[in-house]
């Protein structure tokens, strides 16, 4: 037994951040004397929530962190009424009319090295006009209606998820007991600190009671109630590249078929998403404040429902940024605590995933040594950025005629982005760490999407015979569609795989 192992930790806050970090810790460090404290007020209503359209969108990440928890996908699904999500089309974000795709996956196996896209650039100047969506099989089942869990490490695409967000934490907080993590109901006030350091060491309870422990993670929402009132870390503003700070959300009936992706609709003030659960459709309006009052963004998010509503829009305000410490002494935030960026790429469960897997990793013991929570910040630091510069992406090369989009144009770029952008112009390349949440083909997807078309082609692919190259990915593209083809539709997989009826379920 190490001496100096933590004993006891405390998660203020439940919801999807407080169940999904107790059920993550639980796993890796119980049994054994950890104690796990969660407090929880049932006045809170749905608590910390990710504030993503759906309230449950997730990137591939998801698969690996059920895996982690021993979390069987079909089953998973099948408890909240979950779907899968091969990326997301884009409509009207250029101008009205664009319609691209980004989807979880490339566009097919690279030549001697040579991405696909240098090639799909050599047909377009001979002036071939087909999208490099024709290229991906994750658009081209999407755009079918089909899916198959794709086999093996070599497959061309992956999946993430749409799901009810509540029901799955509830499956949480079960898995999450039943491990041992205690519950306590209850709304905290207040929180004593103590020595030179500062650290946390108790909070207060309306009530008066005192919870105390060795490490704290804070899941209290927007609101930080450990890591901003009481540690008064600062927060990051990146509301000048994503300028989205207001939300109307809505679930509506089921209607049509069951798309196995996301839409998001460029519309005056901001976007519309759209995403299809087992039992439902889920709507969200991300809109600009500056640009928009709420009584048109429900407007516009009831016009363009295409089913009833299941109940009245709640309207959800934020700021986009992050805290300027995830870590902060012996306090952890995650979730909306943590920051937070729109929704229109899957990220908030995203980053709640990766920071625990990161968490797990860089596990404290009472020493509390200064360099665990130094590299942790520096390393989740490099993961926001990122994504900022991914989701600022989608905004500034938009030609449409309104206020919003007229600022989006002329604003600043981080200058991580306008070092990508300038690579990207001057050599076709994405430039991206092993660990990013979107590597090359997902930035290529968006630049080309938003006709951001660089100056070469790789220069080995330019002296390639123009022949072969047409005759070449003319095979390819039938390839894509064959195999599309060839799968089930969405809707079928589903309903034979991944609904309470089906045999893994009731396991």
């Amino acid at each position: 037994m190490d001496e100096g192992a933590l004993r006891s930790l405390v998660i203020v806050g439940g919801g999807m951040a407080g169940w999904t970090a107790a059920s993550m810790i639980a796993r890796k460090f119980r049994p054994g004397p950890l104690r796990i404290t969660v407090i929880e007020n049932e006045d809170d209503g749905r608590g910390d929530l990710p504030a993503d359209l759906v309230d449950g969108s997730a990137t591939p990440l998801m698969r690996k962190f059920n895996a982690a928890l021993g979390i069987e996908e079909n089953r998973f699904l099948a408890q909240s009424s979950g779907t899968f999500r091969l990326g997301t089309e884009f409509c009207d974000w250029r101008e009205a009319g664009n319609v691209h795709f980004h989807g979880y996956g490339d566009f097919g196996e690279a030549i001697d090295g040579i991405a696909l896209h240098h090639f799909w650039l050599r047909l377009r100047a001979g002036g071939d006009t087909a999208p490099i969506d024709d290229w991906s099989l994750a658009y081209a089942a999407a755009s079918r209606g089909r899916f198959a869990v794709p086999a093996g490490d070599g497959a061309r695409f992956r999946h993430g998820y749409h799901f009810d967000a509540a029901q799955h934490v509830r499956f949480l907080r079960a898995y999450a007991e039943r491990s041992g993590v205690e519950r306590i109901d209850g709304r905290v006030v207040d929180a004593a600190l103590e020595g030179a350091d500062g650290h946390i060491a108790a909070v207060t309870l309306a009530d008066g009671r005192v919870v105390d422990g060795e490490f704290f993670i804070d899941c209290s929402g927007f609101e930080g109630l450990l890591i901003e009132k009481v540690l008064q870390t600062g927060y990051e503003d990146w509301s000048h590249w994503l300028p989205c700070d207001s939300a109307v959300l809505a679930p509506g009936k089921r209607s049509g078929s069951l798309p196995p992706h996301a839409v998001s609709l460029a519309r005056e003030a901001g976007w519309l998403g759209q995403a299809a659960l087992q039992h439902r459709d889920d709507w969200g309006y991300f809109y600009s404040s500056r640009f928009s009052d709420d009584d048109r963004a429900r407007a516009v998010l009831l016009a363009a429902m295409a089913g009833e509503p299941l109940a009245p829009p709640r309207l959800l305000r934020f700021t986009s940024g992050h805290r300027r410490k995830f870590w902060n002494r012996n306090c952890l935030a995650l979730g909306q605590a943590a920051g937070f960026m729109e929704p229109l790429a899957a990220t908030s469960l995203h980053l709640l995933h990766s920071m625990l897997l990161r968490f797990v990793e860089f596990f404290p013991d009472i020493d509390f040594a200064p360099a665990i929570p130094a590299e942790f910040n520096r390393l989740t630091l490099g993961e926001y950025e990122r994504i900022r510069d991914f989701l600022t992406l989608h905004y500034f090369p938009s030609r449409r005629p309104e206020p919003l989009w007229h600022y989006c144009r002329n604003m600043d770029l981080p200058d991580t982005l306008v070092h990508r952008l300038e690579v990207w112009k001057a050599a076709a390349r994405v430039t991206t760490e092993a660990q990013e949440c979107f590597q090359e083909a997902d930035w290529v997807a968006i630049l080309l999407g938003n006709g951001i078309v660089p100056r070469r082609v790789d220069p080995i692919a330019a002296r390639i015979d123009p022949g072969k190259v047409e005759m070449g990915m003319r095979a390819r593209r039938e390839a894509v569609v064959r195999t599309a083809h060839a799968m089930p539709t969405h809707a079928h997989y589903v309903e034979r795989n991944c609904t309470p009826e089906t045999p893994v379920a009731r396991a």
